[in-house]
């Protein structure tokens, strides 16, 4: 198409400007020069349409385009694009199909933007977007928070409606109801230190633990065999400052015995065997074992208190009170303690370590078997799950021979050998 003469031009400049700004430019007569803008990839102004009345303030409005309609660098071509904008509660969109729609037709709009500066108008072809409003839909977080409440608040009307109005029979529902109810308010505040309780509980479990180790601590550090089991692991100092062996002491060696709490063919044999003079210390770990022994036996047909306190006056309750805090743990309906089946192997394994103490860590095991009323498997078993290693004591006699009368002993040596668990294989 050729270009119009300069003369058309000027006038056809001359009636535009004319018309379009003939109440803008407050008097001048001036010609205004205007410009023709037609580039792609120049940023032009918009013409938006809103249907709402009103618009919320803080609602940013951004122009947005197909990542297909971008050129290198990010700027909007020719190419069909929609505007978006958006508060807390209200989004308004373009349709984009209408501005797909509205290129291409034969009719365009034009934006006419003034310059002072220069006295220039520059004529932008643009298009209309429609924008349409939508509410924005809350966080699923808020209204499942309302609707707890809501149920909460629910349940209690309904309870003070019961409460109020209900039969006995009702208010009785109602209160094994809320018996039975957990408040999420209540759970949501103890959760932090249910889970610091729980972290500290179960620290120590990252790591297998070994089966084979004994109940009681060991010293890992320890160079003698005295050092292996240290007596303030086994029994406290109170609790041995509250035996009172001077009757004991001063009694004859061959009535002794009778003075034990408990009858133990064991410490009836210790007796005599530690000599007329023994340190006080020895004789009161000896009478310790014979409380121990003597508890064993009862606790494992009644563990009520009271009914060991009236069958053994001479037991202090200190010593009471350290076997069942060691030994028993207590039940759910808080009626009365019970000795389990892991409180008994630990209650022996104290027993054996402080016979072996008295004994020079070498002992027999025939006589505390007796007193613990287990067979020679089970003893056995005891005594090496301590550290111990089981050997044979022989003694001839005339007439008998070595095997006859062999004897076997348990000897704790430094370092403690503990047994290791064997797998068994599998049959072809």
């Amino acid at each position: 198409m050729d270009s119009p003469s300069p003369k058309k031009a000027k006038k056809a400049k001359s009636s535009v400007a004319t018309t379009k700004l003939a109440g803008k430019v407050r008097g001048s007569t001036s010609s205004v020069a205007v410009h023709w803008l037609n580039e792609p990839g120049r940023a032009v102004p918009l013409l938006a349409s809103i249907s709402s009345a009103d618009v919320l303030k803080g609602s940013d409005f951004s122009l947005y385009a197909q990542e297909s309609s971008l050129k290198k660098g990010g700027r909007v071509t020719s190419t069909p694009h929609f505007v978006r904008g958006a508060s807390d509660t209200v989004e308004h969109m373009s349709d984009q199909t209408d501005v797909e729609n509205n290129y291409g037709q034969a009719s365009q709009l034009v934006v006419g933007v003034y310059n002072r500066s220069t006295n220039t108008v520059t004529l932008c072809p643009t298009t209309v977007h429609v924008i349409d409003r939508s509410p924005i839909s809350p966080p699923v977080a808020d209204s499942a928070a309302s609707t707890s409440s809501a149920g909460l608040d629910y349940h209690a009307t309904r309870a003070a409606l019961g409460q109020a109005f209900g039969n006995s029979k009702a208010k009785r529902a109602i209160a094994d109801y809320e018996k039975r109810m957990i408040d999420p308010r209540a759970v949501s505040m103890t959760i932090d230190a249910m889970q610091e309780n729980i972290g500290a509980a179960t620290g120590l479990l990252s790591e297998p633990q070994n089966t084979s180790q004994p109940v009681i601590p060991v010293n890992s550090s320890a160079t003698t065999v005295d050092e292996v089991y240290p007596l303030q692991t086994i029994v406290s100092t109170a609790e041995l400052s509250s035996l009172d062996v001077d009757n004991i002491l001063s009694s004859p060696l061959s009535k002794r015995s009778a003075l034990l709490p408990a009858r133990s063919h064991w410490a009836s044999y210790m007796i005599t065997r530690i000599g007329a003079s023994p340190s006080v210390q020895d004789l009161q770990i000896l009478v310790y074992i014979a409380c121990l022994i003597g508890l064993f036996r009862q606790v494992a047909r009644n563990t009520e208190r009271r009914r060991i306190e009236e069958h053994n006056p001479a037991i202090p309750s200190v010593i009471l009170d350290g076997f069942y805090e060691r030994f028993t743990e207590s039940t759910r309906s808080g009626q009365q303690p019970v000795m389990t089946s892991a409180h008994q192997v630990k209650l022996i394994s104290h027993i054996l370590v402080l016979c072996l103490r008295l004994e020079h860590w070498t002992m027999e095991l025939h006589r505390i078997r007796e007193d613990l009323g287990v067979d020679d498997m089970r003893i056995k078993t005891h005594f090496e799950a301590i550290g111990c290693k089981i050997k044979r004591k022989s003694s001839t006699s005339e007439g008998h021979s070595a095997a006859e009368h062999a004897e076997k002993v348990a000897v704790l040596e430094c370092p403690p050998t503990f047994p290791t668990s064997r797998m068994r294989k599998r049959r072809k």
